[in-house]
């Protein structure tokens, strides 16, 4: 998925939209867990000040599951080509 910029206006509308995230997030079971995440996220939280209010911007990062020599036994070759390339993202990251 691209990176979209959403507004919001409060706290409720931000979890709604980060529960929203989530949903899309792609996962799958590994010799590991049930659900490893399968797909990195980032979500960047600007904070606007009014007058004389101080601004910011938090950013939340999730890193797909790394997958280990002893999870990709358990795997078929498309989830361990699925592993490879991860690994290779998270070396870039």
């Amino acid at each position: 998925f691209p990176c979209v910029e959403v507004e919001v206006k409060d706290g409720k509308e931000l979890l709604a939209l980060i529960r929203l995230a989530t949903k899309l997030r792609a996962t799958a079971a590994t010799g590991v867990h049930d659900q490893s995440s399968r797909s990195h996220a980032i979500c960047r939280i600007f904070v606007e000040g009014g007058p004389g209010v101080a601004e910011g911007c938090l950013t939340l990062v999730d890193l797909a599951g790394s997958e280990h020599r002893i999870d990709s036994s358990e795997n078929n070759a498309d989830r361990r080509k699925e592993g490879a390339k991860i690994n290779a993202s998270l070396a870039s990251l």
